[in-house]
């Protein structure tokens, strides 16, 4: 890909830059299985509002080009977990919501049909930072608590299209409308537990008195799981984060963006 780029920029003779804000919609789902409560919610994460900025390489006399930029994806609150047939007002429910930028490389093929032009894209995304925040939520007869935790991702790739239309609206300005999807799953590899609130005012450091408690280690190897309470009670320390089995998110979607192509 990035041998493409090189060469296609020796005899580019336009360029383009593109500016786009559209919004997403989770797809792919996938279950959540590590949570404090029994659930068989399937969710992505890929649901909430994204930004772009692109760059655009033309070769001489091709229908094909080039693309590559940033992707800024501002996620919705998505609920992870829940817990059903409680009482009356209580509830037991888990919500994650991700802020992530990530790299889009993709090569595209462009045709014209009277005033439009359209083009057909496909390449890869790659999330170069992520924060991905988790929230237990639980209220019974006794009160309520809120747990945060703060979840890391192993590096992951991922696949990115599109399908889009174009029309001038100068000789150097384009308006544009695609239609994207993205598949970008993610093994898990740690959770911190970072803030806890209840209504017996019971502190973070009472509720949670030590590492183990409040850090895990996610391990792609079941034989890497050395600190874990119910697999090894012999060696366990609580003074060291918990291990357990990695598991898969996803934050794929499918979306509308919604842009200016500026042409040089």
């Amino acid at each position: 890909m990035f041998l493409l780029l090189i060469g296609t920029s020796l005899n580019a003779q336009k360029y383009g830059l593109s500016v786009e804000l559209g919004q997403q919609f989770g797809i792919n789902k996938l279950g959540n299985y590590d949570v404090p409560f029994a659930s068989e919610t399937k969710f992505s994460m890929g649901n909430g509002i994204t930004r772009q900025l692109m760059f655009h390489l033309y070769p001489d006399s091709s229908n094909w080009f080039v693309s590559f930029g940033l992707n800024q994806l501002s996620g919705n609150n998505v609920i992870t977990a829940q817990r059903k047939n409680l009482p009356a007002m209580d509830y037991q429910v888990a919500t994650q919501r991700i802020m992530s930028l990530r790299l889009i490389s993709r090569v595209s093929y462009l045709f014209t049909v009277k005033s439009y032009s359209f083009n057909f894209s496909a390449g890869f995304i790659l999330p170069l930072m992520s924060k991905n925040t988790e929230e237990y939520r639980v209220k019974d007869s006794v009160g309520w608590s809120l747990t945060t935790a703060s979840i890391r991702h192993y590096t992951s790739v991922g696949f990115n299209g599109s399908i889009g239309v174009a029309k001038l609206i100068t000789p150097k300005i384009k308006c544009f409308l695609n239609t994207d999807i993205n598949i970008l799953n993610h093994q898990v590899k740690s959770k911190k537990l970072m803030a806890y609130e209840s209504s017996n005012g019971k502190s973070f450091e009472n509720n949670f008195p030590d590492i183990a408690s409040k850090e895990t280690i996610y391990r792609k190897d079941v034989t890497e799981i050395r600190n874990n309470k119910d697999v090894l009670p012999q060696r366990f320390n609580k003074d060291q984060a918990t291990d357990k089995l990695s598991y898969r998110v996803t934050d794929s979607s499918l979306g509308f963006q919604f842009g200016f192509l500026f042409l040089f």
